[in-house]
């Protein structure tokens, strides 16, 4: 029986992220969190083939932040970035850390399925 892959949705505001659970649970499982410390751990702790993340979370660890800490950490996952709050020098510092892609939004649910997809 085949199963989908495992993707994390981590984005602090619940629009987005609900937004995005829904274009994505067609074709995969998805999970997902508002935080970025909770990320890390659920990253740890199970098996994710990708991660969504969002850059702007001042609440607890910017996206930039747990991309480093997940990388640190040795977690093996693509990191696809989606942001409304970018700029050229965050662009190149997620990629820089690994980042798969780069979304800005607002996004297309076609841009989005795309990346996940390549990753």
């Amino acid at each position: 029986m085949y199963s989908k892959p495992n993707i994390l949705v981590v984005d602090d505001e619940p629009g987005p992220r609900e937004s995005l659970k829904i274009i994505l649970k067609p074709e995969f499982d998805v999970s997902a969190t508002a935080r970025g410390s909770e990320a890390i751990e659920m990253l740890r702790t199970g098996k994710f083939e990708v991660v969504l993340l969002d850059l702007t979370m001042p609440d607890d660890l910017s996206g930039t932040e747990t991309l480093r800490a997940i990388r640190a950490n040795a977690v093996d996952v693509e990191a696809v970035v989606i942001t409304g709050q970018g700029t050229l020098d965050t662009a190149v510092e997620c990629m820089r850390l690994g980042a798969r892609d780069y979304i800005a939004k607002p996004y297309r649910s076609s841009d989005v399925l795309a990346a996940v997809r390549s990753a």
